[in-house]
């Protein structure tokens, strides 16, 4: 009986991989030009010297990751210590008092990661 449940369960899932991948792609198609778009004006708006050193710092990471894994440290996001002018830093979960929030913001993303 289980057998015959298990076998069924990965027929049907068989079948729904080509829904899946069918939806996944016609959105990957919708948000191309979107995601051209965006990087285009980020790169316009941080310009040819910072776009060339992104370049360069990314390809002397994968060189190097093999032998030295913080090489791929170039990819985590550096924060400055004080907010651009006219924006307010926002607070994370652990509210403005000051608390780290790092963790909470993590395990949320992570979570709205899996239920996607």
């Amino acid at each position: 009986m289980l057998d015959d449940h298990a076998c069924d369960s990965n027929h049907k899932k068989t079948l729904g991989i080509i829904i899946s991948l069918s939806k996944a792609h016609r959105t990957a198609v919708e948000m191309l030009d979107h995601a051209q778009t965006y990087h285009r004006n980020l790169s316009n708006e941080a310009g040819p010297h910072a776009v060339e050193k992104w370049k360069n710092d990314v390809e002397e990471a994968e060189k190097r990751r093999s032998q030295d894994i913080t090489a791929m440290d170039v990819y985590a996001a550096k924060l400055s210590t004080s907010p651009l002018p006219g924006r307010v830093a926002a607070a994370g979960p652990g509210g403005p008092t000051g608390t780290n929030g790092t963790k909470e913001w993590m395990e949320l993303a992570l979570t709205v990661e899996e239920r996607q």
